[in-house]
């Protein structure tokens, strides 16, 4: 990929390069010899061929960086052929505009058009992942369910050793983890119906934070609560929506060390409702931050890795944005967008 850059970059350098040299021998040329002037007009125009290049190749920077080469290149012979704003001088003031104008709309058609057939790719392949998560959970899910159960009546049944006691210990735990993972794949791979009602952001926020209250206590990890004052309803699904502040909370509590706090803040910016969860722990290397919302993609000993993927889904669904923010100091924070009530 990174060869194919290269030459890519090279090409484009060439024929700005050689086109330039063509336009302005041409240009000397002519005088001498009249029929050059035609091929003159030709090296112009034909400028234009590493702008669409570079426009298709590289998107809006590669159109706009092309079209300043070309620039920088063309002034010379703008200011040797100046006349006081002649009509001459009026069209190729004009022909510049028109370089980095073609650069422009070619480069931003390109960009809007990758993006397009990216987030299609990953739609594909997002749902025939969808589909193959929940056969291979439906298959696990009663297996699973069934060892769990045995291993917890075993445990429970008098006379047994502490050497098998200890044994079933890791069966109860591993199955625990598995059906945490089968519940986590399920909820992936199913269909996402909302149902959409305005709500209050920040009781969404109080309530979802009570509920992980004695987990913070038993990792003697703070919760701190930041609310916005008259902050306007949000149309969201409140199950969902329940599902994705749990997630993110759960996680910051679960990073911080202890002595430390979560804090979770309420915003309102123009038409949109915020919700930050910040913690206080090592924070997210920087080349995890473009993988962390990718499916089984985890960084924890024993996550998932789809946590912050549905998080991510389901934002998204509600027609908002969730995203990983730098922070100078040390620790993490997710911020998740919402639009208001409509």
């Amino acid at each position: 990929m990174e060869r194919t850059k290269k030459r890519s970059v090279i090409l484009i350098s060439l024929l700005v390069v050689v086109i330039s040299v063509s336009y302005y021998f041409t240009f000397f040329e002519y005088a001498y010899h009249p029929e050059y002037a035609y091929y003159h007009s030709l090296f112009r125009d034909l400028w234009f061929l590493p702008l669409v290049l570079a426009g298709l190749w590289f998107g809006l920077k590669g159109a706009l960086r092309t079209s300043l080469a070309i620039t920088i290149l063309y002034i010379p012979f703008v200011v040797m052929n100046w006349q006081g704003m002649a009509p001459r001088d009026f069209n190729r003031i004009l022909e510049i505009a028109v370089f980095n104008g073609v650069a422009a709309v070619i480069g931003a058609v390109s960009g809007l058009q990758k993006a397009r057939e990216k987030a299609l790719r990953e739609s594909e392949s997002l749902a025939a992942m969808g589909t193959a998560l929940s056969a291979i959970a439906h298959d696990m899910k009663n297996p699973l369910v069934a060892i769990g159960g045995f291993a917890r009546l075993l445990r429970e049944k008098e006379g047994i050793d502490d050497d098998s006691w200890r044994k079933l210990g890791f069966i109860v735990q591993g199955t625990d983890r598995l059906e945490a993972l089968v519940k986590d794949m399920l909820d992936f791979s199913r269909p996402l119906g909302l149902t959409l009602t305005k709500q209050d952001m920040n009781e969404a926020v109080r309530d979802s934070v009570m509920t992980l209250e004695s987990k913070a206590r038993e990792r003697r990890v703070g919760i701190t609560l930041e609310l916005a004052k008259g902050l306007p309803l949000v149309t969201l699904d409140r199950v969902r929506i329940d599902q994705v502040i749990l997630n993110l909370v759960d996680n910051a509590i679960e990073a911080s060390p202890e002595g430390e706090a979560v804090v979770v803040r309420t915003l309102h910016e123009g038409g949109k409702a915020l919700f930050e969860v910040a913690d206080r722990g090592s924070g997210i290397a920087l080349e995890h931050r473009k993988e962390i919302f990718t499916p089984f993609f985890t960084t924890k000993k024993h996550g998932t890795g789809l946590g912050l993927a549905i998080v991510s889904t389901i934002v998204g669904a509600h027609g908002g944005e969730v995203r990983a923010l730098q922070t100078e100091e040390r620790g993490a924070t997710f911020r998740v967008t919402l639009p208001l009530a409509q």
